[in-house]
């Protein structure tokens, strides 16, 4: 049997993407996410240039994308399912 994970929906709807990096930001580097107004779509086009390798270290981290709906905050229902062989 194969697992795999299924995320849906990345933009508020499910998920709140700004706020799970910037929660997790503050915890890694004990200080805000230093992004003042937003202008684009892509957070990562709003930041300085220096602080785009630690932002991808922040989205790209083992269980980012499920580790708020722990705490409640995401609506994000990342779960593994089984595909059986019919």
């Amino acid at each position: 049997m194969t697992k795999k994970l299924i995320l849906l929906d990345q933009d508020g709807v499910l998920a709140d993407f700004e706020h799970g990096v910037r929660q997790l930001w503050q915890q890694t580097y004990q200080q805000p996410l230093p992004l003042a107004e937003r202008k684009h779509f892509y957070l990562r086009d709003d930041m300085p240039a220096q602080f785009h390798q630690q932002l991808a270290q922040i989205y790209s981290s083992k269980g980012f994308f499920c580790l708020y709906s722990a705490y409640g905050r995401w609506n994000c229902r990342c779960q593994t399912i089984t595909a059986s062989r019919s």
